[in-house]
């Protein structure tokens, strides 16, 4: 290596170490969280109040068929129906996210089947009000241990405003092909959480609704939902309507890792040093320095 080069490139090695100082206070200060997503298959629960047929959702009148109370339900038996928890390792859940989706079949409940039914697409997502869960890791050993997820209470902004990609908010959409739908078209309902005064939504293999021979590795979600479909308001509750599903964990996935808005900051003024470095001391076309 000639001395030329090495003085050439002497305020090229300092514009650089500066650079790696600055992406080292980067990782110090402001490290991004590595997430977990734990997604669950979702099932028909056998107890639900109107079976058969069995069911995961009901929402009563999101139809208003007939001049009496109108019950639909919506069967999970397939697998099509998940449950993805995004666990964002942080010291509560309250930046979590709770997704339920998927495809379901189902239609106006007459007891031993439907008088018009179809296929659905459910996308509902719970963003606020839920609570640190209770050993979510122990999900991967359900046989050894017990998880809780819980929502602590619904989002009553979204009962008065509801806005798409925001709350504890999602649609359900009737294929209108399917279900025999003027004119074809389908029919998306606007959902909701609501809570019945202690919680709106919750997942375990602990207590509540389970069912006599459960084994731990099934755990059991149910919640309440209200709809404005069939002439009704998000802000009143139709019972009953409901989810009541089974779920066993599938599997554990790294999610999507998002940086601080400072660490962006810092990122972008370190690599803007280091192009202005590099202009300044670019040597003109010609020149041995």
């Amino acid at each position: 290596m000639n001395d030329t080069f090495i003085r050439r490139d002497g305020k090229l090695a300092r514009v650089l170490f500066a650079a790696a100082g600055m992406a080292a206070v980067i990782g110090a200060y402001a490290p991004a969280a590595q997430a977990t997503v734990y997604t669950f298959a979702l099932g028909d629960h056998p107890d639900g109040g109107v079976a058969p047929p069995l069911y995961g959702l009901r929402l009563d009148e999101i139809i208003n068929a007939t001049s009496g109370h109108d019950v639909y339900t919506f069967t999970f038996s397939g697998g099509a129906m998940k449950l993805d928890y995004d666990d964002n390792n942080t010291a509560s859940g309250a930046d979590d996210t709770i997704r339920i989706h998927g495809d379901a079949f189902g239609g106006r409940d007459t007891g031993p089947g439907y008088s018009m039914s179809g296929l659905a697409s459910i996308d509902f997502t719970y963003r606020i009000n839920i609570a640190n869960p209770v050993d979510l890791a122990g999900a991967t050993n359900p046989s050894t241990s017990t998880t809780m997820i819980e929502v602590s209470n619904h989002d009553v902004a979204s009962m008065m405003n509801w806005v798409a990609g925001q709350g504890n908010t999602g649609t359900i959409t009737l294929d209108g092909a399917s279900w025999g739908l003027p004119n074809s078209d389908d029919l998306t309902v606007h959902l909701v959480d609501k809570s019945n005064g202690s919680f709106s939504f919750r997942l375990n293999n602990t207590e509540d609704h389970r069912f006599p021979g459960a084994p731990p590795t099934t755990f059991v979600g149910w919640g309440w939902m209200n709809h404005d479909g069939g002439g009704n308001s998000l802000t009143g509750h139709v019972s009953a309507s409901d989810w009541l599903f089974t779920a066993v964990l599938e599997g554990t996935g790294g999610g999507t890792s998002v940086p601080e808005p400072a660490s962006l900051a810092l990122a972008g003024l370190g690599l803007a040093g280091l192009g202005f470095g590099l202009r300044r001391r670019r040597p003109a076309v010609g020149s041995d320095r």
